[in-house]
């Protein structure tokens, strides 16, 4: 154990890199003069600026003195303009990346040589971390799945077997059993010193407990040595991901800062442009509420033709229409002469919403702005008056059927009883409220809901009071017998 605590201090590496990162960037913005900037080469001028040098020909002190425990120091998105899209900067950033790693790999070599395009697919280390790694995890898995079966076989004893191979078995099992206390100790129900008892369980002579010992001692080292080698793959993979995410991030600095300066940008147009635009938004608005008016109006014209045309048909054909027929599905819809907006029940409430707008319509007559209109000539069709009495009569024909076939509706849903379920999924046997709730709206449109009412409150005392109504019964036959005349 005390080898792996060395391991780890030995590969910690610092988490914290966003402060150094960040003087870095405040020390290289001053660099970058990116109109008359050119690469030179290393050596030209003793007092040039290390930005200003071949990238791929100068290795920097700093890779140099720290190695892997460098910050990044970026070079092609520092060529890159704010203004880019995010796609370029990460490329660049990606790049930077590639740059980096191959900084490290000639400091630690002393040569400038590798500065060139590092491929991570090419990098021996990096493609064995990667294997150890997919190897570590199928023995985690392996582990993990058979973890029963490895804690049932500490306990059974091969009978067939010589003591030398039952020792060897057992060691076998010890070390999976071992291996799973340190890879998964979840799966495992006991701590080391249970273990090392069941290790021992069984073993009295001297020489065999020395010999099991210094084997079980050979398979903990091994275990250390792959534990040292995995916390170390660990720390590479950390720091190198960590400076790749931290190379990422300057990139998306970058696009976040160019986002931040266009909203402001935008921002500060609308504050110049605001009240125009607030006017804009006004009339929008009014003009959405005519378009919606003239929308309606159309539709209610459309009905009101729709009723005329009908009732005009019925007067010259002498042929009584069956409104209520219709309406209540008497007639089949296929034989129907009205407008299936009527006849069609899953289509109530906008009926009753048309029907609502007709009635409006018929009373409007008698306002006296209409009549005035009406004794100055307004209407230059001598049978105009006739046909408006004519869709009236019409309408509040078709009306009538349909609350009563609303209010029928009504009664029978209530009628069958159940209890109030208003969950997504209602029980079997409850009520339909939602069937209810529909024709209730439907029916508000017609007198504001009057008959609606005087149905329901109908309904409600004849099944929960049915005694005062036997009551009156009663009171009636007594009467009838008192005064038989």
């Amino acid at each position: 154990m005390e080898k792996i605590k060395d391991a780890g201090r030995k590969g910690r590496v610092s988490l914290s890199k966003s402060e150094k990162i960040s003087k870095q960037r405040a020390e290289e913005d001053g660099k970058d003069d990116k109109e008359g900037k050119k690469t030179v080469k290393f050596g030209d001028s003793p007092n040039q600026p290390l930005s200003d040098y071949d990238p791929l020909e100068v290795i920097p002190e700093e890779y140099r003195k720290h190695g892997v425990d460098t910050e990044p120091m970026l070079h092609y998105i520092r060529e890159r303009s704010e203004d880019e899209d995010l796609e370029r900067l990460l490329e660049a950033a990606q790049r930077d990346v590639r740059l980096h790693q191959a900084r490290i790999k000639a400091a630690a070599a002393n040569d400038t040589s590798l500065l060139g395009e590092y491929d991570f697919s090419k990098d021996t280390q990096f493609i064995a971390r990667q294997e150890r790694r997919r190897i570590r995890m199928e023995d985690v898995k392996s582990l993990t799945s058979e973890a029963n079966k490895i804690i049932c076989e500490l306990d059974e004893d091969k009978k067939n077997l010589t003591h030398t191979e039952r020792t060897q078995v057992k060691l076998a099992r010890w070390q999976r059993a071992l291996e799973l206390y340190v890879y998964c100790p979840s799966s495992l129900s006991m701590d080391l010193l249970g273990l090392l008892e069941k290790l021992l369980d069984g073993t009295s002579e001297e020489e065999e407990l020395s010999e099991v010992l210094s084997q079980a001692y050979h398979m903990c080292s091994a275990l250390v040595d792959s534990t040292q080698q995995a916390v170390r793959d660990a720390t590479d993979d950390a720091a190198m991901a960590e400076d790749a995410y931290m190379i990422r991030l300057e990139a998306h600095r970058m696009f976040a800062n160019n986002a931040l300066r266009r909203s402001d940008e935008i921002q500060s147009q609308f504050r110049t442009n605001g009240r125009a635009a607030l006017q804009i938004g006004h009339q929008l608005e009014f003009a959405e509420l005519k378009r919606a008016q003239c929308e309606s109006a159309a539709i209610l014209i459309r009905h009101w033709w729709t009723m005329e045309q009908l009732a005009e048909s019925e007067d010259i054909s002498g042929e009584e229409l069956k409104v209520n027929e219709e309406v209540r599905g008497i007639i089949p819809p296929q034989s129907c002469r009205m407008d299936p907006l009527f006849t069609v029940p899953e289509r109530s409430l906008e009926a009753s919403k048309a029907l609502k707008q007709l009635r409006a319509v018929v009373k409007s007559r008698g306002n006296a702005a209409t009549a005035a209109a009406a004794a100055s000539g307004g209407w230059s069709d001598p049978n105009s008056g006739r046909r408006f009495d004519l869709t009236a009569k019409l309408i509040r024909r078709t009306s009538k059927a349909l609350e009563q076939r609303l209010l029928n509706r009504f009664a029978q849903v209530y009628s069958a009883g159940g209890s109030y379920d208003f969950s997504e999924k209602p029980r079997s046997g409850s009520i339909n409220w939602v069937h209810l709730r529909e024709l209730a709206q439907a029916l508000m449109m017609f007198d504001s809901g009057r008959n609606l009412h005087q149905t329901y409150v109908d309904m409600v005392i004849t099944s929960r009071f049915p005694e005062l109504f036997s009551v009156k019964k009663k009171e009636k036959v007594r009467s009838t017998s008192n005064n038989p005349s």
